[in-house]
């Protein structure tokens, strides 16, 4: 068996990584993913035809294989521990949990430190060509469950304003400052406990109690820093890991993790309100740092599920909206401000790492004002704030709310009359072409919409649905679009069907020619939405 390592990706956010999760599961990848975050030791996970089959590294993992027996032996239900007399089902089903419950906690461990640390991660996938059938006691799971109840577990971890304190790491007490910080009899035998020797996660495990309660009881004495959070003994991680200060501005969770920060006068007219929904700390505390230092009130919000409540309660003047979330997208959220009568004139800025021409249109159709890459710079987060605010001695910004989606190209009014029974026919060996081309022609107007990758799908296309027109790419491989309208034109079924070209080629046939083959209308790329549509409509 032979080992090939694929080029490492460096300073990416954890949603890379579920992307990539999810190619390796589509693609059945064997072999393993090695993740490293700054001042962290290493993670490994170990996939086999693309679902895993084991997990090594990270933080105290002697102790993170220890805690997850026990807790498979405390919450194993008892169906699934005693299915039959065989013992060694019995030892598969209990291996089972207690491997969820591993894989949990560094997955846990991955998504707070890549926040907490800048998004600082990097991942490297080193694949095993030849047999890699191995026998092993540890079944093979599907990541991609796992990964959303990790998600889940992480928000409401955040929700409880604890997003800075690592659980993998060891509380120390300060024996000075615990008299004076605490005389509360309730906490005197969990404090008896903390010996430098457990983690928060298995202080909990050993007190039968949850660990977010847990830390929550111990979290008034973390801000004084009466208790302290360390690495492992003995172990050569960063001590930058955590930092007291960190949590000593945190403000408990109210309506979905909701930060309310202002530097404004409390007798002044309130400033204007922009909403940060990221499900990133990183992305919040830069934005928030930017906005509030001009003033600005910041909301943030990160559990999707109430992005659309927490905003009608709040009614900001300006949203910037993360393009990639674990549960909804961006343009999913977009959608729904825009078909919301209370949110649907307030300007919507897309926060986005991929500044694509594909994006960019996406954005345009559900609604988006702009467009901002990441990681977000104060000149450009400053510049579209004052584009799209218009604030006035009320502070009132209702021109503003009022202005149309900034267009690509030239601003045409959206005003169309949908019609569903027209079907178009769109051709080009480019996916991302195709799809921004189907996604303009059904979302403006309704149209029903094939696609061929190819000169000869296309033409069997053609044949079999007769479409009311063709959009057809000029240059293809195999069968340009010359060699394809000939081909058109012969059929009987197909030669009345009219042909829209489409194409970033300044050097044509002669004009002559393609009126002679039937080509009604050129459309040259880069386009804008509206006009396609509208060149397009003059047709059918």
């Amino acid at each position: 068996m032979t080992t090939i390592s694929i080029n490492p990706k460096t300073n990416v956010s954890f949603k890379d990584t579920i992307v990539e999760f999810n190619r390796i599961k589509a693609s059945a990848f064997s072999g393993n993913v090695i993740i490293q975050v700054e001042g962290t030791p290493n993670w490994m996970l170990i996939f086999s035809a693309g679902r895993l089959a084991g997990i090594s590294g990270g933080i105290d993992g002697i102790d993170r294989w220890k805690r997850s027996l026990a807790l498979a032996s405390a919450n194993l239900p008892l169906e699934r521990l005693i299915k039959s007399n065989n013992e060694e089902e019995v030892f598969l089903n209990s291996n089972k949990l207690a491997q969820e419950w591993a894989i949990k906690e560094v997955l846990f461990d991955i998504i707070q430190f890549s926040q907490n640390q800048g998004n600082k991660l990097s991942y490297q996938l080193i694949a095993t060509s030849g047999n890699t059938n191995t026998s092993s006691s540890l079944p093979i799971l599907d990541i991609q469950p796992l990964m959303h109840e990790t998600i889940k577990t992480w928000q409401q971890w955040q929700k409880s304003g604890l997003e800075s304190i690592p659980p993998s790491l060891f509380p120390v007490i300060k024996p000075q400052q615990i008299e004076q910080a605490s005389s509360d009899l309730s906490l005197e035998y969990l404090i008896a406990s903390i010996d430098g020797t457990r983690s928060l996660r298995s202080l909990a495990i050993h007190h039968r109690q949850r660990l977010i309660d847990l830390t929550t009881t111990l979290l008034p004495l973390l801000k004084t820093g009466a208790i302290d959070l360390v690495p492992p003994p003995n172990s050569n991680m960063s001590t930058k890991l955590y930092n007291r200060s960190m949590i000593a501005n945190v403000v408990e969770a109210k309506n979905n993790h909701l930060f309310n920060l202002s530097t404004s006068d409390p007798n002044d007219k309130p400033r204007p309100l922009i909403a940060c929904i990221d499900d990133s700390i990183f992305v919040y505390k830069s934005l928030e740092k930017i906005l509030t230092e001009e003033g600005y009130r910041c909301l943030g919000i990160q559990d999707p599920l109430k992005i659309i409540p927490t905003l009608i309660r709040n009614k900001p003047d300006l949203i910037f909206l993360d393009l990639v979330m674990p549960i909804s997208n961006g343009y999913e959220v977009c959608e729904q401000i825009r078909k919301t009568p209370s949110l649907a004139n307030i300007p919507v800025i897309i926060l986005t790492g991929s500044d694509g021409f594909v994006d960019r249109v996406r954005s345009k159709l559900v609604g988006a004002n702009g467009f901002m890459g990441k990681p977000a710079q104060a000149k450009a987060v400053l510049k579209t704030i004052e584009k799209y605010l218009s604030i006035s001695k009320a502070n009132k910004i209702e021109d503003l709310k009022s202005q149309p989606a900034e267009p690509i190209a030239q601003a045409v009014p959206i005003e169309m009359t949908k019609d569903f029974s027209k079907r178009v026919l769109v051709i080009d060996d480019d996916d991302n072409i195709r799809e921004v081309v189907s996604m303009c022609l059904h979302k403006l107007k309704g149209w029903n919409i094939a696609t061929a990758s190819s000169g000869q799908e296309g033409l069997n296309r053609a044949r079999t649905s007769q479409p009311d027109a063709i959009i057809l790419d000029m240059m293809m491989p195999n069968m340009d679009g010359l060699a394809f309208l000939r081909h058109l034109r012969s059929d009987p079924v197909t030669k009345m069907i009219p042909v829209l070209l489409l194409t970033a080629s300044k050097y044509l046939p002669a004009r002559q020619l393609l009126i002679e083959l039937g080509v009604v209308d050129i459309i040259a790329k880069p386009f804008a939405p509206i006009q396609l549509v509208q060149q397009i409509d003059l047709v059918l």
